[in-house]
């Protein structure tokens, strides 16, 4: 967006979209003195993160609930806001027509899974093994989520705390490989290798997403212990981070459509590569590298955007797929 400043443009960044992701960047880029425009077709902030009322009741548009991980705590006290959101601990249930079992603790899982043999006694012992590879599993996840992370700790920190947690986790750590290998089996897989009541099969099959990796599903009791609700509904947090990118001189633009200068943008950014391809020699086009179609897509982009307020070039490396046919009239 261009004025008289900075390069001819009024602001360093844009960012499409006030979802999590994008409020959470447009934060830290606030934060660092980046003159911020954030662009949201909606009235208001948040995307999956957004609350509305009706007739006195608060209803949350998408998620009802968000997990820590050593990630959601770690943002808002780094930029701090933390202390702006008053967070409390969801609590989740796993419930039949003949149980309601909350989930508090580790127990409580176990306890759910006591149940599933009294009610499917055939299937005991798979149940058991289930139960078992849950607790290895969880245990390892709430491990690693133990760890310092270091995107918001100093990298020192990280470090010095590393032998420690170790030490301290080093059973839980065992089952890590097995557990990075049951990433690439689904859920329905794993437990059909182990069950054969369908009525069983269909009940655990709810645990997750069709073809959820198992993985995910045996290691989940470390997040349904971690969610969390903020007083006033999920649009709280997204309401939070939205000011606190104005207050550092971010703006976002409500009711907001991009989509026509994107498409008008990407129509320009391929016609001029295909004016690149169709004036190449055909040397140029058999450099192993294609160094010189590359140099120039990127005189290209330099020419069309323009540079940085350091003077460095917003597309660093352009990358070509080799390919050994293609169409003439890109």
């Amino acid at each position: 967006m261009k004025n008289g400043n900075h390069q001819g443009y009024e602001y360093d960044a844009v960012i499409i979209g006030s979802g999590i992701g994008g409020l959470v960047t447009a934060a830290y880029l606030a934060r660092s003195g980046v003159r911020v425009l954030v662009c949201e077709q909606h009235k208001q902030p948040g995307g999956y993160f957004t609350s509305f009322k009706r007739k006195g009741y608060t209803f949350d548009g998408g998620i009802q609930a968000c997990e820590d991980s050593g990630i959601l705590f770690s943002c808002l006290e780094q930029l701090g806001v933390r202390d702006r959101i008053e967070l409390h601990r969801s609590t989740f249930a796993y419930a039949t027509p003949d149980v309601f079992l909350p989930l508090h603790t580790p127990a409580d899982i176990a306890r759910f899974y006591a149940e599933l043999s009294k009610a499917f006694p055939a299937e005991s012992q798979g149940i058991s093994f289930i139960s078992k590879k849950v607790y290895e599993f969880s245990s390892t996840t709430e491990a690693f989520t133990s760890l310092p992370n270091p995107l918001f700790v100093p990298f020192t920190r990280f470090l010095g705390a590393l032998p420690g947690w170790i030490i301290k986790n080093w059973n839980e750590l065992k089952s890590g490989p097995e557990l990075m290998r049951h990433m690439s089996i689904t859920m329905e897989d794993f437990f059909r290798q182990h069950l054969r009541d369908p009525d069983l099969l269909r009940f655990l099959g709810q645990l997750g997403y069709e073809g959820t990796p198992a993985a995910f599903v045996l290691g989940m009791v470390t997040f349904v212990l971690d969610y969390y609700y903020p007083k006033g509904g999920i649009q709280a947090i997204s309401d939070v981070l939205a000011e606190f990118i104005q207050e550092k001189g971010g703006t976002i633009r409500y009711k907001t459509l991009v989509e026509e200068k994107l498409e008008a943008m990407k129509a320009q950014i391929r016609a001029d590569i295909a004016v690149i391809f169709r004036a190449a020699e055909p040397t140029q086009l058999q450099e192993t590298s294609l160094a010189t179609l590359k140099r120039q897509i990127r005189a290209k982009f330099d020419e069309r955007f323009g540079r940085s307020a350091d003077g460095e070039e917003f597309v660093q490396e352009v990358l070509i797929a080799k390919c050994t046919q293609f169409r003439a009239d890109i």
